[in-house]
């Protein structure tokens, strides 16, 4: 019988195991195939946990588009917390933003639901002070954009990326 915070590993690692949680009771259940090695967690949000639980617990954290002074603070939480259950080990941070991404490259940004319409050489700046704030990875939600998705990616693709080459 498993119960509490470990239910999903059991039920990657474990045959035909016994759940008992508050979600409810599993029995007689297999999930098909098993993986290979361990799956890396990232908890979103704060998973209704506590920071140190998802920073014993989680590889990862991704957390809602804040600005980034407030985003700097939660990382840096985040990365002490993460350091005494796991020291040594990196764990990075991800969060999201809403983007209208501009045709005028130089338009200052204007927010929206999650995020901004922006420019993108304005976007290149606002970029790096995220990642100067600790975020790891961004990804964008093109939800709210005016302009064509390919367009967008295509821009992003030539005139932004370029600027974050990988490691």
């Amino acid at each position: 019988m498993v119960s509490g915070g470990s239910s999903s590993h059991e039920a990657l690692y474990q045959e035909f195991p016994s759940i008992h949680s508050e979600q409810g009771t599993i029995h007689g259940a297999n999930l098909v195939p098993k993986p290979m090695k361990r799956v890396p967690t990232f908890i979103t949000g704060f998973a209704q946990q506590s920071m140190e639980w998802f920073a014993e617990h989680g590889d990862g954290w991704m957390y809602y588009p804040r600005g980034p002074v407030q985003q700097r603070e939660a990382i840096a939480a985040w990365r002490e917390l993460s350091e005494k259950y796991h020291p040594g080990v990196f764990k990075p941070f991800s969060q999201p933003m809403h983007l209208d991404l501009a045709e005028d490259p130089n338009e200052q940004p204007t927010p929206i639901r999650l995020g901004f319409r922006i420019g993108r050489n304005v976007l290149i700046k606002l970029l790096n002070i995220y990642k100067e704030a600790g975020v790891n990875h961004l990804f964008f939600a093109l939800f709210d954009s005016n302009r064509p998705a390919d367009e967008v990616i295509q821009e992003l693709g030539e005139e932004v990326v370029p600027h974050f080459p990988a490691r």
